[in-house]
């Protein structure tokens, strides 16, 4: 499950960030009411209904100035916790803290309860699941590709360049064994 709620304008650099929405996440069409500066990126149509309710929409287009993002996902490479709901405020000014956070921060806690309640059909499961499985294999191809790579780059090397090469090595693992002492 990948879900997430951004601005258009920064849609291609979290593209780049968040390598979950890179391989799986494609845009779904536009929720009405939703702010028309956002865009929601998702591997499944069917999240788009299930996690957002009226009132969500509604509280996330009431107060925009005051969100950045929110991120849902199940695979997540950056932390040993897989799963994660991450929601991103822009805090306002403290004399204002109570007004303009306190109904968004209900609706964060409103989310993380619906995602616990969140089932997808077989049908949903199936296709995520085939997803991941050919995003998998396809990583481990590329990293093979990239070990094939390295092994004819050090095909190419001349003697000359081979054993230059090897001397740089073993200056890195034992430099003092090289250096010159003046007594």
């Amino acid at each position: 499950m990948v879900f997430a709620i951004i601005p258009k304008k920064r849609e291609r650099s979290f593209r780049k960030e968040h390598k979950d929405i890179e391989s799986f996440a494609t845009t779904a069409t536009t929720t009405e009411g939703l702010h028309p500066s956002l865009v929601i990126l998702t591997d499944n149509k069917e999240l788009v209904s299930s996690i957002l309710s009226i009132e969500t929409i509604r509280t996330i287009t009431k107060y925009i100035s005051n969100f950045d993002y929110l991120w849902f996902t199940d695979q997540n490479p950056f932390s040993k916790f897989k799963k994660t709901l991450r929601f991103v405020f822009k805090l306002p000014q403290p004399q204002e803290m109570d007004s303009k956070i306190k109904v968004p921060i209900q609706m964060v806690f409103f989310l993380i309860d619906r995602m616990a309640s969140v089932r997808l059909s077989m049908k949903a499961k199936e296709k995520a699941q085939k997803l991941r499985y050919l995003a998998s294999k396809s990583e481990k191809q590329q990293q093979n590709n990239t070990s094939q790579e390295k092994k004819v780059e050090e095909r190419v090397l001349t003697p000359e360049e081979q054993k230059k090469k090897e001397r740089k090595e073993a200056k890195k693992r034992n430099p003092y064994k090289y250096k010159v002492f003046k007594s």
